[in-house]
């Protein structure tokens, strides 16, 4: 549910159940068709029946339609006094026009000296708008993208086109491993345009123009023409993307493919797939049992079932849950019929089994082997505990989610995302962010071992 938008106003919340949509049975309906029932002409009407966890009997809801545009800018605020923070969620029609009135808002209004640009998990769209939120910050007429192909006809070179609205505001862009397309471009051009620090981990490797031909049938074909190269001659594209790790991301790329260019300034970079950060930031491995949790909607489902018995929650800052509310949620788990979860500890011993009964040491050695089967037994309740950290931090953000949607979601991440502080310590030493940008401090993007791989 969206903040402000039909649903919301409707009354409906996270978790509610449809079980009629105008008056249609919703039971084993195909999501398409729940889509497709809701939706309709602006100014008309859905009635919807639901049922919510903790209330007796069905709700009748009026959804008065309208036609739906999300703001690509989910949130901005400050972080601090001296520190204003910028998401972008995806590059849709004037998306520009929002990080600019959120920049604008931040500097005059509340006083930011310093911006932090999330763009972290942003798959990309359009390249005009790419290209026009580099051009917020860099002079006009600097390059910022260029497409080369096979074919002459397909090249072409995008420069910024109009005056900036600032060049000198010290600026961090934050990306992830499925930052992609016109999010590299945007971070890639800063980066090589010694605009800004990146922050985060290497992107993901899209930078395929395609064009789609109309053929017989009634059928086409997506035609890749030519690929984008930022400003250093680096160009964005994954060398091998046909090769990549478990979630997504390109892989080990090795030393004989990577080449060494030079951003506007001088200092070093290297190609192979994506735009590595200056400053790197390492994501904890999420542990098994956290996983099953994640994948068994057990954060959304305890986070509805607490939504039922809390009226309201402190301030999405602030929130913070009790030690018996995280018991309370070790219980919800424990009282799930259906949750299993593997130990990966426990399969590695399967497997370890396997080989010393193949190479004749299990039977001399079998008492060892029943001890370490029963250390590493799965225990709900210790793992739950083990994982508390993480854990914990995920239900916190699906209850604020559900309270302050979106925006509230957001102001809870700034508060205990370890990238995010890596954003703003960077920001806060400003010897080594202007090192990082005259090459005196050596980045994770100009070591080429680093660089590689992450």
């Amino acid at each position: 549910v969206y903040e402000g938008k039909p649903a919301d106003r409707a009354g409906i919340r996270n978790g509610d159940y449809i079980v009629t949509i105008n008056g249609k049975d919703a039971k084993n309906m195909k999501v398409a068709d729940v889509s497709a029932n809701l939706k309709g002409e602006p100014n008309t009407d859905a009635v919807v029946k639901i049922w919510r966890p903790g209330v007796k009997g069905l709700i009748e809801k009026k959804i008065r339609r309208e036609k739906i545009q999300i703001n690509p800018v989910s949130y901005y605020g400050m972080i601090n006094s001296e520190i204003g923070y910028i998401s972008l969620n995806n590059f849709t029609q004037d998306c520009a026009k929002g990080v600019e009135k959120a920049f604008k808002e931040l500097t005059k209004e509340h006083k930011a000296q310093k911006i932090i640009l999330d763009l972290r998990d942003n798959p990309g769209g359009l390249l005009d708008e790419a290209i026009s939120i580099v051009n917020l910050f860099v002079p006009r007429g600097s390059e910022v993208v260029s497409t080369k192909g096979r074919i002459s006809m397909y090249n072409k070179t995008y420069r910024a086109q109009r005056e900036p609205i600032d060049t000198v505001t010290p600026l961090v862009v934050m990306v992830s491993r499925r930052s992609a397309s016109a999010s590299e471009i945007v971070a890639g051009a800063l980066q090589d345009l010694d605009r800004a620090v990146v922050v985060g981990q290497r992107t993901f490797g899209k930078g395929l123009v395609q064009s789609t031909r109309e053929i017989e049938y009634n059928s086409g074909l997506k035609l890749t023409t030519s690929k984008y190269y930022i400003p250093s001659g680096r160009c964005v594209q994954a060398i091998d993307y046909t090769h990549r790790d478990k979630d997504g991301a390109v892989g080990l790329v090795p030393d004989s493919l990577i080449s060494e260019f030079k951003t506007k300034g001088g200092r070093k970079v290297f190609d192979g797939g994506g735009v590595s950060p200056d400053v790197h930031v390492k994501l904890p491995v999420m542990t098994n049992i956290t996983y099953s949790i994640l994948s068994n909607n057990l954060t959304f489902a305890y986070a509805v079932d607490y939504r039922t018995r809390h009226e309201t929650i402190a301030q999405p800052e602030d929130f913070k849950l009790s030690d018996a509310e995280y018991d309370e949620f070790c219980q919800f788990v424990a009282n799930r019929p259906k949750f299993t979860y593997k130990n990966e500890s426990d399969e590695m011993l399967k497997k370890l089994v396997k080989a010393a009964e193949k190479e004749k040491y299990y039977e001399e050695n079998k008492q060892l082997f029943d001890n370490i089967k029963e250390a590493l037994k799965p225990n709900l309740q210790k793992d739950l505990e083990a994982s508390r950290s993480d854990l914990q931090q995920l239900i916190e953000n699906e209850i604020v989610l559900s309270y302050y949607y979106q925006k509230g979601s957001a102001r809870y991440g700034i508060k205990v995302d370890p990238e995010v502080k890596a954003a703003v310590e960077t920001l806060s030493n400003m010897d080594k962010y202007q090192g990082i940008l005259n090459g005196t401090v050596e980045s994770h993007a100009g070591d080429k071992r680093t660089a590689k791989a992450e």
